[in-house]
């Protein structure tokens, strides 16, 4: 959809879509806006193809839980802490 058609779509003017556009905010196919897509950004509401990718993304192991990451971070920063304290293993 063009961004005029989009802007009355939405019920707003022209020139606040385009400030999404220069954001980044928008979804773009070329030079048309992915309605749906878009739509669920503005809404704030995932679309079933970006819940699709992000399952599929973790269970190929590209995405972890931050509650993981966390986890092992607080586990192992004590000890990077002591090896930057130190000046372990920097060569003088």
């Amino acid at each position: 959809m063009a961004l005029a058609e989009y802007a009355r779509h939405r019920g707003k003017i022209p020139q606040y879509i385009s400030k999404l556009l220069k954001a980044g905010i928008l979804v773009m196919r070329g030079r048309l806006v992915d309605v749906a897509a878009s739509d669920a950004v503005l809404d704030n509401k995932p679309s079933e193809e970006i819940l699709r990718r992000l399952e599929f993304d973790t269970r190929q192991g590209k995405l972890v839980e931050a509650a993981v990451v966390k986890e092992r971070w607080a586990a192992t920063w004590p000890q990077w802490r002591a090896i930057v304290a130190c000046g372990a293993g920097v060569a003088n």
